[in-house]
């Protein structure tokens, strides 16, 4: 039971932070005809998704941004093979709530556990 009990809080608490982030479509540079200049339009520290050609996607945080391309810790991505770009946003109320959602859970879990616990006897004779 302990370990069950271990496994729902976690699977709960990994749920609750994934689902404090969404993206939304900030840029869609591919047929605008207008050249894309994501220096005014990005930051580093924002987390970005980026959809290139043949459907390959790239998720990183920026570090920094020039005129040719966006860079993260470990890549680069050069502007000309950029789509899209979709930016991530925190959602306050929601984390809010499904953290309380959370704990809620985890506290009725451990309820149950502790008077699972309280079922066995003490001693055997």
């Amino acid at each position: 039971m302990r370990r069950s009990l271990n496994v729902a809080i976690a699977v709960i608490a990994c749920c609750t932070l994934v689902a404090c982030t969404s993206f939304r479509t900030a840029y869609w540079v591919a047929d605008s005809g207008v050249p894309f200049n994501p220096v005014s339009k990005i930051e580093p520290g924002e987390v970005v998704r980026i959809h290139l050609a043949g459907d390959k996607t790239r998720q990183f945080t920026v570090t920094s941004v020039t005129e040719k391309a966006i860079y993260g810790r470990s890549e680069s991505v050069p502007v000309e093979q950029i789509e899209s770009i979709e930016l991530a946003e925190y959602d306050a109320t929601r984390t809010v709530l499904l953290i309380f959602v959370g704990i809620t859970v985890a506290a009725i879990l451990v309820g149950a556990a502790i008077a699972d616990d309280f079922d066995e006897p003490l001693y055997q004779q």
